[in-house]
């Protein structure tokens, strides 16, 4: 008696090359991007921020900061931040190599590998050289345009995992809101200047003394990329659900065009 073929709702069978492999490094990222939105809710929850105010004698001004009573484990969410990037990019490659065994090829790096490039030449170039995987296969790959000024997504997955193998990725601490100052009957609204990593604070404002000036502070701060530049001050979890999500569908996408050219394998 034939086997009912699983619905796509995620209980396919366990031949799916797709969940051995891609979907399996799809999920331990989610677990790691969980882990680290959970570990900074956690800090902000149990480390309020305190409002500490400086008289400036010898200019006759206040100097308004937030400083935090305990410093960022920021080398531990860079730990994290590195495994989820590890993760995603690893399903991209994964896939790839899946379709590549049910084409029959003997899969080796450089042919199934998911293809990057700097622009769109050397993009077209990569997925040429996919040559393990059957050219309807390719002309899918080709349309993902994972390259500088294609899918921007898509190629700043390949970019930032890169640069982890290398260096951390350095996650920051930054405000998301700004402080109101009331001074003479006026309020004034600074923007933060940016966080100062040694001395765990953030300097808000400068007003004069004899302005007799109050400071009613509603600030919140939120962990994000300090580098790359194209990811500088974009909040860190956010950014990686995206570029799971972005791998997710490049899965998806994929196993739709293998499964109408190997239908036998998915039953």
């Amino acid at each position: 008696m034939p086997k009912k073929q699983s619905q796509r709702d995620g209980q396919r069978s366990v031949s799916n090359p797709f969940n051995k492999s891609a979907r399996l490094k799809l999920g331990r990222a989610q677990h790691h991007i969980a882990e680290l939105n959970a570990k900074i809710i956690s800090f902000r929850d149990n480390h309020k921020l305190e409002a500490v105010t400086h008289e400036d004698g010898g200019v006759g001004y206040k100097i308004h900061k937030v400083r935090l009573p305990k410093p960022l484990p920021l080398d531990e969410f860079s730990l994290i931040v590195g495994d989820a990037l590890t993760n995603i990019r690893a399903a991209l490659d994964h896939t790839v190599w899946a379709i590549a065994t049910l084409n029959g090829a003997v899969p080796r790096f450089r042919t199934c590998s998911f293809p990057f490039g700097k622009n769109a030449d050397s993009f077209a170039n990569a997925v040429n050289g996919c040559i393990a995987v059957p050219q309807e296969i390719r002309a899918r790959l080709g349309t993902f345009k994972a390259y500088d000024g294609g899918n921007t997504v898509l190629w700043h997955i390949n970019e930032m995992c890169n640069r982890d193998k290398h260096t951390l990725l350095s996650p920051v601490f930054t405000g998301r809101e700004t402080a109101d100052f009331v001074a003479g009957g006026s309020w004034f609204r600074q923007p933060e200047t940016g966080w100062r990593e040694a001395e765990d604070y953030i300097e808000l404002e400068i007003v004069r003394t004899e302005l007799h000036a109050t400071c009613d502070i509603t600030f919140s701060l939120d962990v994000t990329f300090h580098d790359p530049p194209p990811m500088r001050g974009q909040c860190v979890v956010p950014v990686l659900a995206q570029f799971a999500e972005a791998a997710l569908c490049v899965v998806c996408a994929l196993e739709i065009e293998t499964r109408r050219l190997f239908p036998g394998m998915f039953t």
